[in-house]
């Protein structure tokens, strides 16, 4: 037998051996230590959490900031009055995330009859 027919004898098993334990390896040791950052982590569960719970979520956190901030608690009403801006700006959004859309659905439709 010659060197390279005893090389490739050796080197595949010992190829497969190193990837059937490796991988088990690999998995045990990401569960052990997250490559993941934990706040990534947190942010992944909350976008799969339904829309109305992020938003109750999220006025929970905003109520308990500004609480801490003024010590009052403001409606939401009392909040779009002091940003206007926001609803405008939401609202002209909209109009053009609609716009783009319709320019998109002609396209497709002259393209793909």
């Amino acid at each position: 037998m010659s060197t390279s027919e005893l090389l490739v004898r050796l080197l595949i098993p010992a190829v497969l051996v190193v990837a059937v334990v490796g991988v088990p390896v690999a998995f045990w040791w990401e569960k052990r230590r997250p490559s993941v950052p934990e706040h990534v982590a947190r942010m992944r569960s909350w976008r799969s959490l339904p829309r109305r719970e992020q938003r109750r979520h999220d006025d929970a956190v905003l109520d308990a900031a500004e609480m801490a901030e003024t010590g009052t608690l403001r409606t939401p009403r009392e909040r779009l009055r002091e940003y206007p801006d926001v609803r405008v700006g939401a609202e002209e959004a909209a109009r053009y995330t609609a716009a783009r859309m319709a320019e998109a659905a002609k396209r497709n439709a002259l393209f793909h009859p």
